[in-house]
């Protein structure tokens, strides 16, 4: 009996289908022909896949006796279920391993492209050669998304139930019951009784950056001194040493001059005091050059080194010009070695270096970049290029400079603002606004450039565009800032006035774009500040700052009044992501004054331990409720991440919806009204009309929206130490 399989013979169409990987077409009983599988010149085989997710795809078993292909026969591939990647493959082959003939055409949807090879044992190979997101870093998890533009890697972007752009394997789920938390809410499976948009039974464990000081002069000469304090930075070694740096022409009655220093503080205990202001740079008292730019960074070792650009020439030890100089401390700032110069050119070369950054792995390679105008002999152009040295004695000694920007033999345009950063797992990677087109692959504005190192700063890949839109946007994008979590997510920040395509305005807005391939491929260009389709105000100088833990800030200054609830007047901001950057949260103030108050303040920097403390500074002539002068000064806040809402007497009932929270002063239930009452209480007082945050409705005896002296007045009354048996 004939049980041959025929597809598409004798001018009859004919299509064939196999479903899933590992498909079998069995030949049942003994065969008198030659050829089991038929496929004629009108026949088709079809391999629709169904493996979703899998990186490759497994062989097609005929389990024939042989495998006959008609030249005009034609083999299709179907990704209605399973989107392919590059390289995949498919093995079709027999008992026999005899095929004979080939497909005489292949048929892949828009994008793809296959090829066939038939192996001298009769083993044909169908291979994906092409994907739509070839060069695009891919489509690991076959959603049909790139992973350059993946919002959520390794789920289904597709998914998402409510519309607002992120996937649903991407969105809040708190209580883990499948349904996205504002669907949750919105259908009433979950209460939400403050009207937060966190389900009740999560509201009391879901972080939330809510809790801000009070502004205060970290400078303790800010009470007295009528010089200019600016462009703070901050570190700490995550064992309570933080360190403050920043430029002063404070004189320090008169034991230095008024000519712009380096001046340090130190704090041992999280940022709640500070040591006096005292100059870093140890020619501060005899100099009459300026010191600024300066950069802080410490191994968490007990190493911290301090670079800044000065046009001291060193009595006539360097050349004129700006050079990068360094000081280093080996005993947490108490002292500092004397200042020598970083770039070792510098006793000869007499054109301008600027702007140095500084970063280590903590594992003894110190890299420290900057940008100049140096041709270092000759050997490059005299516009700037980005130059490193590197150290691997803790700054003892540095390497020659080099550029970075390995182009920089034959670019014409400027290079600056560069910023480094590490993994600590050999990743380098420095990104830097520029002018250059690479040979005309962008365009001539400025656009943000990227390069990587992988053995330790000795070698740098070439430039290449960070911003995708880099070919076609006319808007300037420049002072990018990179910060990475060590843990495989990367996140490059940066001031554009691109409208992206009409999506938002040509004001100065935050960029920001993500790299999860130690930055092989990035993300498109999205705005960081929510409101940059509507705002007006500009925003600039942006850093960004993350535990490690999945919390990142992002500080800048901003010119926008944030819908009217803020001033005109330049005002530092925050934003926050939980999820690695696919979302932030909507910009605040990071200054509790910005309702009222007039002043200017810029150029902030936050730093964070890692274990819940995070410190911010920032310039500002804000008087400080007439504390302090109006000149400059650094002016600092420290930030908590607290629960949404507080539960003071632990009934599971977020305290804005309990009408009996208060209890006498005894807020932690602990049988007296003690200091421990009293720490509670004070992050609530604000003052007169002040109104309070979300978590403070506690606090409020009298009920008027504010806490305030009448309310510590009752806890004062309540304050008894322990109660009597």
């Amino acid at each position: 009996m004939d049980r041959n399989i025929e597809i598409g013979v004798n001018d009859s169409p004919g299509r064939l289908r196999i479903a899933g990987n590992g498909a079998e077409l069995e030949h049942l009983g003994l065969s008198i022909q030659t050829y089991d599988l038929l496929v004629g010149a009108n026949g088709v085989l079809i391999i629709a896949p169904t493996e979703n997710g899998a990186s490759g795809l497994t062989t097609i078993n005929c389990n024939q006796v042989g495998i006959l292909l008609n030249r005009a026969s034609t083999l299709e591939l179907d990704t209605s279920s399973y989107l392919p990647s590059l390289g995949d493959s498919w093995t079709v082959f027999t008992d026999a391993s005899l095929i004979t003939g080939s497909f005489g055409s292949l048929v892949a949807p828009t994008g793809y492209a296959l090829q066939q090879d038939i192996t001298t044992t009769g083993v044909l190979t169908i291979e994906v050669t092409q994907t739509p997101c070839d060069g695009l870093g891919g489509d690991s998890d076959h959603d049909g998304v790139c992973n350059v533009n993946d919002v959520c890697p390794g789920f289904d972007d597709t998914l998402d139930d409510n519309g607002d752009g992120i996937p649903n394997d991407c969105e809040a789920d708190c209580n883990t019951n499948g349904i996205i938390d504002d669907i949750d809410i919105a259908e009433g499976t979950s209460e939400d009784c403050n009207n937060n948009s966190v389900p009740d039974e999560c509201d009391l464990g879901l972080d939330s950056v809510v809790n801000r000081t009070t502004p205060m002069a970290l400078n303790t000469s800010a009470y007295t001194d009528a010089g200019s304090d600016f462009e703070p930075k901050l570190a700490t070694d995550g064992a309570g040493n933080w360190i403050a740096v920043w430029q002063s022409t404070v004189n320090l009655g008169g034991t230095i001059g008024s000519d712009s220093d380096i001046f340090y503080a130190r704090s041992i205990d999280n940022g709640f005091t500070w040591s006096a202001p005292a100059p870093l740079n140890s020619r501060a008292d005899v100099d009459i050059t300026d010191d600024f730019d300066v950069q802080l960074t410490t191994d968490g070792a007990g190493t911290w080194i301090a670079v800044w650009e000065s046009s001291d020439t060193l009595d006539g030890a360097i050349a004129s010009g700006f050079d990068i100089l360094y000081s280093r401390s080996t005993d947490n700032g108490v002292t500092w070695t004397a200042q020598a110069p970083l770039n070792s050119n510098a006793f000869t070369d007499t054109l301008g270096d600027f702007d140095p950054q500084l970063t280590t792995d903590g594992a003894g390679i110190w890299i420290a970049a900057w940008e100049s105008e140096d041709s270092l002999g000759g050997s490059i152009g005299f516009d700037q290029d980005i130059l490193y040295a590197r150290s691997t004695d803790d700054g003892a000694t540095w390497s020659t400079p080099s550029p970075l920007n390995i182009n920089a033999d034959t670019d014409l345009e400027d290079d600056g603002n560069v910023q480094l950063a590490t993994d600590g797992a050999g990743n380098w990677i420095a990104v830097w606004d520029s002018e250059d087109d690479l040979g005309g692959s962008t365009g001539v504005d400025r656009d943000i450039l990227v390069s990587k190192s992988t053995d330790g700063g000795i070698t740098w890949t070439a430039p290449s565009p960070l911003n995708s839109n880099a070919a076609v946007d006319t808007g300037s994008d420049r002072d990018p800032h990179l910060t990475t979590d060590s843990a495989g997510n990367w996140i490059a920040v940066w001031t554009s006035e691109n409208d992206l395509d009409g999506t938002i305005g040509t004001d100065a807005d935050i960029h920001y774009s993500r790299s999860t391939d130690a930055g092989a491929t990035w993300t498109d260009p999205a705005p960081l500040n929510a409101n940059a389709n509507a705002d007006s105000g500009g925003d600039y100088r942006v850093q960004l700052t993350t535990d490690g833990a999945g919390n990142w800030v992002a500080v800048w200054e901003s010119g926008d009044d944030l819908g009217g609830t803020i001033g005109t007047d330049f005002d530092v901001i925050y934003s926050r992501s939980t999820n690695d950057g696919v979302t932030w949260t909507s910009p605040a103030p990071l200054s509790t004054h910005a309702v009222f108050d007039s002043a200017e303040e810029g150029a902030p920097r936050m730093a964070t331990d890692g274990a819940g403390n995070w410190l911010a500074a920032w310039y500002s002539n804000e008087d400080i409720g007439g504390n302090i002068g109006t000149d400059y000064d650094i002016v600092m806040t420290r930030l908590t991440f607290s629960t949404t809402s507080l539960d003071e007497n632990d009934n599971g009932i977020p305290d804005e919806c309990d009408t009996n929270c208060v209890f006498g002063g005894d807020f932690d239930e602990d049988g007296d009204v003690d200091l421990s009452d009293y720490g509670r209480f004070k992050d609530c007082f604000a003052g007169p009309a002040a109104g309070y945050g979300q978590n403070c409705s506690c606090f409020d005896w009298d009920a008027d929206g504010d806490v305030d002296l009448s309310d510590f007045a009752e806890f004062q009354n309540a304050f008894t130490g322990a109660f009597p048996d």
